[in-house]
Protein backbone atom coordinates (compact mmCIF):
# COMPACT_ATOMS: atom_id res chain seq x y z
CA UNK A 1 0.00 0.00 0.00
CA UNK A 2 2.80 2.70 0.47
CA UNK A 3 6.37 2.05 -0.26
CA UNK A 4 8.89 0.90 2.56
CA UNK A 5 10.65 4.00 1.95
CA UNK A 6 8.28 6.09 3.14
CA UNK A 7 7.44 4.74 6.51
CA UNK A 8 9.98 7.30 8.64
CA UNK A 9 8.41 10.46 7.05
CA UNK A 10 5.04 8.93 7.72
CA UNK A 11 6.03 8.89 10.77
CA UNK A 12 7.19 11.89 11.64
CA UNK A 13 4.60 13.94 10.15
CA UNK A 14 2.12 11.62 12.17
CA UNK A 15 3.60 12.75 15.04
CA UNK A 16 3.53 16.23 13.63
CA UNK A 17 0.71 16.54 12.86
CA UNK A 18 -0.88 14.62 16.08
CA UNK A 19 1.30 17.48 17.96
CA UNK A 20 -0.61 20.43 15.81
CA UNK A 21 -3.98 19.02 16.19
CA UNK A 22 -4.06 18.46 20.41
CA UNK A 23 -2.27 22.20 20.34
CA UNK A 24 -5.12 23.54 18.28
CA UNK A 25 -7.60 22.77 20.68
CA UNK A 26 -6.03 25.62 22.85
CA UNK A 27 -7.34 27.82 20.61
CA UNK A 28 -10.30 29.63 21.54
CA UNK A 29 -11.41 31.00 18.27
CA UNK A 30 -13.56 27.96 16.97
CA UNK A 31 -12.84 29.24 13.16
CA UNK A 32 -9.09 29.09 13.56
CA UNK A 33 -9.23 26.46 15.60
CA UNK A 34 -11.05 24.11 12.47
CA UNK A 35 -8.88 25.31 9.70
CA UNK A 36 -5.74 24.43 11.76
CA UNK A 37 -7.09 20.89 12.23
CA UNK A 38 -8.45 20.85 8.52
CA UNK A 39 -5.00 22.11 7.15
CA UNK A 40 -2.92 19.32 9.06
CA UNK A 41 -5.63 16.54 8.10
CA UNK A 42 -5.59 17.57 4.33
CA UNK A 43 -1.22 17.91 4.61
CA UNK A 44 -1.18 14.62 6.64
CA UNK A 45 -3.73 13.05 3.60
CA UNK A 46 -0.99 14.34 0.78
CA UNK A 47 1.62 12.91 2.09
CA UNK A 48 -0.26 9.54 2.62
CA UNK A 49 -0.99 9.92 -1.26
CA UNK A 50 2.57 10.72 -2.26
CA UNK A 51 4.19 8.09 -0.66
CA UNK A 52 1.55 5.76 -1.44
CA UNK A 53 2.85 2.05 -4.04
CA UNK A 54 0.06 0.53 -5.30
CA UNK A 55 0.00 -2.99 -7.31
CA UNK A 56 0.42 -2.75 -10.76
CA UNK A 57 0.36 -5.38 -13.68
CA UNK A 58 2.71 -5.32 -16.12
CA UNK A 59 0.40 -6.58 -20.01
CA UNK A 60 1.32 -10.03 -20.88
CA UNK A 61 2.55 -8.83 -24.60
CA UNK A 62 5.85 -9.85 -25.68
CA UNK A 63 7.87 -6.36 -27.08
CA UNK A 64 6.55 -4.54 -24.68
CA UNK A 65 7.80 -0.90 -22.73
CA UNK A 66 5.90 0.09 -19.97
CA UNK A 67 6.40 3.83 -18.69
CA UNK A 68 8.35 3.83 -15.65
CA UNK A 69 6.51 6.38 -14.19
CA UNK A 70 2.96 7.69 -13.59
CA UNK A 71 2.59 11.20 -14.30
CA UNK A 72 1.88 13.57 -18.07
CA UNK A 73 4.42 12.99 -21.05
CA UNK A 74 5.78 16.47 -21.69
CA UNK A 75 7.04 15.34 -24.71
CA UNK A 76 8.87 12.74 -27.51
CA UNK A 77 11.94 14.00 -29.31
CA UNK A 78 14.69 11.98 -31.54
CA UNK A 79 17.98 12.70 -29.46
CA UNK A 80 21.44 11.15 -29.59
CA UNK A 81 22.47 9.23 -26.86
CA UNK A 82 26.29 8.95 -26.00
CA UNK A 83 26.52 7.26 -22.83
CA UNK A 84 24.90 3.83 -23.01
CA UNK A 85 23.22 3.63 -26.49
CA UNK A 86 25.58 5.40 -28.14
CA UNK A 87 23.66 6.73 -31.08
CA UNK A 88 20.12 7.79 -32.58
CA UNK A 89 17.35 7.37 -29.67
CA UNK A 90 13.80 8.31 -28.61
CA UNK A 91 13.46 10.71 -25.66
CA UNK A 92 10.11 10.51 -23.66
CA UNK A 93 10.13 12.66 -20.72
CA UNK A 94 7.34 12.26 -18.41
CA UNK A 95 6.54 14.92 -15.49
CA UNK A 96 5.03 13.65 -11.96
CA UNK A 97 3.15 15.94 -10.39
CA UNK A 98 3.55 15.64 -6.48
CA UNK A 99 -0.51 13.78 -6.66
CA UNK A 100 1.32 11.02 -8.70
CA UNK A 101 2.70 7.92 -7.67
CA UNK A 102 6.26 8.52 -6.79
CA UNK A 103 7.26 4.75 -7.09
CA UNK A 104 8.88 4.31 -10.31
CA UNK A 105 9.39 1.33 -12.35
CA UNK A 106 11.72 -0.95 -14.65
CA UNK A 107 10.06 -0.31 -18.13
CA UNK A 108 11.40 -3.70 -20.18
CA UNK A 109 13.40 -6.84 -19.35
CA UNK A 110 16.56 -7.03 -19.55
CA UNK A 111 19.64 -6.52 -17.26
CA UNK A 112 21.56 -3.64 -15.81
CA UNK A 113 24.65 -2.34 -18.05
CA UNK A 114 24.62 1.12 -16.99
CA UNK A 115 23.93 2.25 -13.45
CA UNK A 116 25.15 6.05 -12.61
CA UNK A 117 23.97 8.30 -9.72
CA UNK A 118 24.49 12.21 -10.04
CA UNK A 119 24.43 14.34 -6.95
CA UNK A 120 22.61 17.54 -8.03
CA UNK A 121 20.52 20.75 -7.19
CA UNK A 122 16.84 20.22 -6.21
CA UNK A 123 15.08 22.64 -9.16
CA UNK A 124 11.54 22.61 -9.88
CA UNK A 125 11.20 19.25 -12.36
CA UNK A 126 9.75 21.58 -15.06
CA UNK A 127 12.92 23.68 -14.90
CA UNK A 128 14.94 23.68 -18.70
CA UNK A 129 18.01 22.20 -16.91
CA UNK A 130 16.55 20.25 -14.11
CA UNK A 131 17.00 17.20 -15.93
CA UNK A 132 20.90 18.18 -15.97
CA UNK A 133 21.80 19.73 -12.75
CA UNK A 134 19.11 18.07 -10.44
CA UNK A 135 20.11 14.90 -8.42
CA UNK A 136 19.09 12.18 -10.88
CA UNK A 137 20.40 8.44 -11.84
CA UNK A 138 20.63 6.97 -14.86
CA UNK A 139 19.57 3.53 -16.08
CA UNK A 140 20.64 1.28 -19.38
CA UNK A 141 19.30 -1.71 -19.81
CA UNK A 142 20.59 -4.40 -22.56
CA UNK A 143 17.28 -6.13 -23.53
CA UNK A 144 15.98 -8.85 -26.11
CA UNK A 145 14.44 -5.14 -27.67
CA UNK A 146 17.59 -3.37 -27.85
CA UNK A 147 19.36 -0.97 -25.50
CA UNK A 148 17.05 1.05 -23.42
CA UNK A 149 18.40 4.54 -21.39
CA UNK A 150 16.72 5.81 -18.88
CA UNK A 151 16.78 8.59 -16.16
CA UNK A 152 14.83 9.37 -12.95
CA UNK A 153 15.91 12.96 -11.96
CA UNK A 154 14.57 14.59 -8.22
CA UNK A 155 12.95 17.69 -8.01
CA UNK A 156 11.46 20.41 -5.83
CA UNK A 157 9.28 18.31 -3.70
CA UNK A 158 10.64 14.74 -4.25
CA UNK A 159 14.16 14.93 -2.82
CA UNK A 160 15.61 11.87 -2.99
CA UNK A 161 16.17 8.90 -5.40
CA UNK A 162 16.52 5.16 -3.92
CA UNK A 163 17.22 2.39 -5.45
CA UNK A 164 17.82 -1.31 -5.00
CA UNK A 165 19.32 -2.26 -8.39
CA UNK A 166 22.76 -2.84 -9.24
CA UNK A 167 24.87 -3.01 -12.69
CA UNK A 168 24.27 -6.63 -13.55
CA UNK A 169 21.17 -7.13 -12.59
CA UNK A 170 18.68 -8.99 -14.51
Amino acid sequence: MFTKYGYSTLAVISVIILVIIILSLFITNDYLRLAVIIIALLFFILTLNFFRDPERITPSIDNIIVSPADGKVLFVKDVIENKFIKGNGKQISVFMSPLNVHVNRIPVSGRIDYLEYFKGKYLAAFEDKASELNERVEFGITSKLGKIFFAQVAGFVARRIVYEISTGDA
